[in-house]
């Protein structure tokens, strides 16, 4: 290759990278070889099917921090309680978001607005059921001095923030979830196409979750198998986004909801381990 062709080369990757402005090229490799790297590190069906068949507690997390799962169980200590479970997959699930949004282009700041509502929910969601609980040092303006309230109180005062629009949900998450076609830019090209089909996954599998929902209200009985098959569908649909173009930013919203999807798995199977439940539906489950 002579160093004109390179030149030329890194031109064209320069133009494509007109969609993603306030994304240097450096950045731009940079941010598409991390993504990639933390996709392909995800469990396939045979690890999550090994991870299920630990033994106990303390095996699960030995298998999970050696199969693609380290990130949500590092510093889990030996034979954790559920609340030690909970906080710590709570917080790592508060960076995954922030991490997301700084991987995303300057622009899209309605994105970066709905995953920040995303981290400050699973505070206000905390509001409303915990009544001794400190404020994080990073935290919305509108929550921090709900704190400081009794809890039966914060209620009222929730609902003077756009906070209130998620928690009056039957699922605050899948409420947010559908708000995230408006959240994105007008983009053109494979950008476009990307988000239109990640909305279209995103509602597709809201609706029938809802309706999963209404069914076992009206039958009294939960389908859990269901409802972790309709996960693993959504997740086979994300990785059908990734192919093509080699970088865009769809990717890193499909990324975002992989680890999701991977944190709601976790946490059902540490929790059913810490409460000594014998391979429930959940755990044999695949991702």
């Amino acid at each position: 290759m002579q160093d004109n062709d390179y030149y030329i080369i890194n031109i064209k990757l320069s133009e494509r990278l007109a969609i993603l402005p306030g994304i240097s090229f450096f950045r731009y490799a940079d941010v598409q070889a991390r993504v990639r790297a933390r996709i392909g590190a995800m469990p396939d069906e045979a690890r999550w099917h090994y991870v299920a068949d630990a033994s106990d507690l303390d095996n699960l997390i030995e298998r999970m921090r050696s199969n693609g799962l380290s990130h949500w169980v590092a510093d889990l200590p030996r034979s954790p309680d559920t609340n030690t479970i909970e906080g710590s997959l709570r917080q790592h699930l508060l960076n995954l978001l922030d991490n997301v949004s700084r991987l995303l282009p300057n622009r899209w700041t309605g994105v970066k607005r709905w995953l920040y509502l995303a981290n400050n929910l699973v505070w206000a969601q905390r509001l409303l059921t915990e009544a001794d609980i400190e404020p994080p040092e990073q935290i919305d303006a509108m929550l921090k001095p709900i704190f400081s309230l009794h809890i039966d109180e914060r209620s009222k005062r929730l609902e003077q923030t756009p906070y209130h629009q998620y928690l009056s949900a039957s699922s605050p998450f899948d409420r947010w979830l559908s708000d995230f076609t408006a959240s994105c830019p007008s983009v053109s090209g494979r950008e476009a196409y990307v988000l239109s089909r990640l909305a279209k996954s995103i509602l597709r599998h809201r609706t029938r979750l809802l309706d999963l929902r209404k069914q076992a209200t009206t039958n009294n009985t939960v389908d859990l198998a269901a409802q972790w098959r309709l996960r693993d569908e959504l997740a086979r649909e994300l990785r059908g986004l990734i192919g093509g173009d080699p970088f865009h930013v769809g990717l890193v919203l499909i990324y975002c909801l992989l680890e999701l999807l991977q944190y709601e798995r976790c946490r059902a199977f540490l929790v059913a381990r810490s409460c000594g439940w014998e391979q429930p539906e959940i755990l044999g489950s695949t991702a």
